[in-house]
């Protein structure tokens, strides 16, 4: 009921991640072209996740590479925290 999610940067990390059957795989900080290389030996049946190092300049390029999902960090990384509090005095019974 739970799925499986790997890292992998290597060739030899991707066959053990599919000789193990794991439901996703994540090609991480790699290069399009090496991402695309590896993608292309990913079986259909297991999902593709791109991660690492990308951002929104390079972000096309990462689309071609045959992935089904791309993370990009920097959505979250360069953002400033907003901070939210709540004080409630009393309060009224229903």
């Amino acid at each position: 009921m739970v799925k499986i999610e790997v890292e992998i940067e290597s060739q030899e990390q991707l066959r053990e991640a599919i000789e193990a059957g794991v439901d996703i795989i994540m090609i991480d900080n790699c290069s399009p072209e090496k991402t695309k290389l590896l993608a292309e030996d990913v079986p259909a049946s297991i999902i593709i996740e791109a991660s690492g190092g990308i951002n929104l300049e390079t972000l096309g390029l990462y689309s071609e590479c045959g992935v089904d999902y791309i993370s990009l960090g920097c959505l979250t990384h360069s953002t400033e925290p907003f901070d939210i509090s709540f004080n409630s005095v009393g309060g009224s019974k229903v």
